[in-house]
């Protein structure tokens, strides 16, 4: 088997004009480049005797270019969107002339429809407000409630969602088998690249300058007649057998056959964003692959090792590896997840955050947004430091000027002393109180040892165990972690639960009411509403895990937020200033002639949030000096 990957450099990952028949339909913005494709056949020497998979196929690169020179292949693709465009732009059996009749027809119906409320699909917003009163009243469509929250915010303006929508409704209504797919994938192209405030750079963000109406029904035409064009070139190929599995690579047993394979070329489909569904959401949602919150963590979690990483903090592609002795067999998939890893440092820890430089203060500027994740925690974009790696070498290049120091303060297992307090488990509770090590305790108890003759290794599953339990942790997922036997680990929670009675207790009572209610609430009552289907297995978990989890991480949250507002009338006067927050981590930048007397002032306005919320046991914070970015 032969692998290749390849370089995504500014100058070899643009399309050349001649190779845009059928890729450009719909394509991401740093999709492999045919091209390179090519480049790779020709090195392989691979001809029409021979298959190709790509089993993070996307929208399909590869497997057009493979089809244009003959050569049979198999793509692999989980992303609903992606795997809808690949299909499409790998059958080139519609007649043209048909295909260009039949959107006519739809066309025509549309505009007929828009221009009798008034509007125009011209763009010109004023064409509608010449009607006056119809226009006061008039009231644009939209998307369900449910459906239009997982959009990225503005990332469509109501008048140009309204047209599509209209539109969307005729596809359906005249729809042709034969013409369907192509009409929709024009339609989901010009969404993203004509009609939407959507851009690209690399990552998926929405534009400061919205647009507030745009012609879409002219724009689809001209799309689907740009397919058409292709069509007419694409007809002269010759029939070459091409297979796409809407599936997970981890799946590929399942799939491929033994020693059907000659070659592998693939890349990750879009190696700069973080959560891969936010590259097709705009479209995904107009089409109805994702209908609400439910279906689109759910589509997440199904793409945790196969398109994207840690879209999850359970998103661990080493530790499957280790638990598949068989991929040892296949070292290119380990060296592919190596090379993933190194891409995404590259791009989302390097390029990303240099081209946020400011010329202006050589500094970078993040935007925080204060109810950023559902449990209450900031989130951070343009770049986003929060997802900076602990590792020393990327935390490194975060530095405090000259005559200048950082002073980074973190709070000591802040969620689990807020669980001993929510709980009221008195062995929680008695552990932070006098000041023992809680996860040497909890292996004593679990393991039936003295504390002293704690193992580490068993101080290491006893922490697994007492973070693990707020996210819903289960037996399979700690055996995974620990790699104990699936029947010690069910025997360890057990014990760990009969030993934390009262915390048990309460972690039931959420789930239960997770369920029951359909949200959480945190200490101070700020609430996370739920929606699922109940009769949807899988979402009424996640809905119990987010019921454990949210009332603990909220209140983190919410003590975090606190701090901070000490902080600011703390600081004021001061040549100190805030300059990152992560989670639990505070980082102040000071003078240095002042650095140790900031370094309390920041301990003190965190210990003074914390002791309002959390009653029954103490407060810790951790603080100390640097010049870098980096722990103590």
């Amino acid at each position: 088997m032969v692998h290749a990957e390849a370089s995504f450099s500014k100058l070899n990952n643009k399309m050349y004009a001649e190779d845009a028949a059928a890729h450009d339909w719909y394509r991401f913005v740093l999709s492999f480049p045919p091209h390179l494709v090519r480049d790779y056949m020709h090195r392989f020497s691979l001809t029409s005797e021979h298959c190709v998979l790509d089993p993070f196929c996307g929208t399909g690169t590869t497997l057009v270019e493979c089809k244009k020179l003959g050569i049979p292949s198999v793509g692999i693709e989980a992303n609903p969107m992606a795997h809808f465009a690949s299909k499409v732009k790998c059958d080139w059996s519609p007649a043209t002339a048909s295909l260009v009749e039949h959107a006519a027809q739809i066309a025509h119906t549309a505009s007929t429809r828009l221009e009798a409320d008034g509007i125009s699909d011209s763009g010109d917003i004023s064409a509608f407000e010449h009607h006056g009163e119809q226009a006061a009243n008039f009231t644009y469509r939209t998307l369900p409630p449910d459906t239009f929250k997982i959009l990225l915010t503005d990332s469509i303006s109501s008048r140009p969602l309204h047209k599509a929508l209209v539109l969307l409704d005729v596809i359906k209504e005249q729809q042709d088998h034969r013409f369907r797919g192509y009409e929709l994938l024009a339609l989901a192209k010009i969404l993203v690249f004509s009609v939407s405030n959507l851009h690209f750079g690399p990552e998926v963000g929405v534009s400061r300058i919205k647009k507030f109406d745009a012609p879409v029904i002219s724009t689809w035409q001209s799309a689907v007649h740009a397919m058409a064009n292709d069509l007419q070139e694409l007809h002269g190929h010759g029939e070459t057998p091409t297979a796409i599995h809407r599936a997970d690579a981890r799946q590929m047993r399942e799939i491929i056959k033994p020693r059907s394979i000659d070659a592998v070329i693939t890349s990750p489909p879009y190696p700069n964003e973080k959560d891969y569904t936010r590259t097709t959401r705009l479209e995904s949602v107009l089409l109805g692959f994702i209908n609400n919150k439910v279906e689109l963590q759910t589509l997440k979690r199904s793409l945790l090792r196969s398109n994207t990483r840690n879209v999850y903090k359970g998103d661990a592609d080493d530790e499957w590896i280790a638990e598949h002795e068989q991929i040892q067999d296949y070292p290119v998939v380990a060296k592919l997840l190596e090379y993933r890893t190194v891409q995404k440092a590259t791009t989302s820890y390097g390029e990303n955050i240099l081209n946020e430089i400011s010329r202006v203060t050589g500094r970078v500027h993040a935007n925080f947004h204060q109810i950023g994740a559902p449990t209450g925690r900031f989130s951070c974009t343009n770049p986003n430091v929060q997802q900076v790696p602990h590792e020393a070498e990327y935390r490194r290049c975060f530095r405090a000027p000259a005559g200048r120091k950082l002073v980074i303060a973190d709070y000591s297992q802040v969620e689990l002393r807020i669980l001993a307090d929510v709980t009221g488990d008195q062995g929680f509770i008695d552990a932070f109180n006098s000041g023992a090590d809680l996860h040497r305790v909890t292996a004593a108890e679990v393991f039936g040892v003295k504390v002293e003759d704690v193992t580490s290794e068993q101080r290491s599953f006893s922490k697994r165990l007492n973070f693990g339990v707020v996210y819903g942790i289960g037996a399979n997922r700690f055996s995974a972690m620990t790699g104990l036997p699936l029947a010690d680990a069910e025997e360890i929670m057990r014990r760990y639960f009969a030993t934390y009675r009262a915390l048990n207790n309460w972690l039931r009572e959420a789930a239960q009411k997770a369920l029951r209610d359909r949200e959480a609430r945190t200490p101070l009552g700020r609430r996370a509403r739920f929606f699922f289907d109940p009769a949807d297995r899988q979402a009424a978990s996640l809905a119990q895990r987010n019921g454990k989890n949210m009332p603990i991480q909220g209140a983190s949250a919410d003590i975090l937020k606190r701090a901070l507002r000490f902080l600011h009338d703390d600081l004021r006067g001061t040549t100190a200033r805030l300059v990152n927050i992560v989670h639990d981590e505070v980082v102040v930048e000071a003078d240095e002639s002042v650095a140790e007397e900031t370094t309390e002032i920041l301990k003190n306005a965190m210990c003074r949030a914390g002791e309002e919320y959390v009653k029954r046991v103490p407060i810790a914070v951790e603080a100390h000096v640097a010049d870098e970015w980096l722990k103590d």
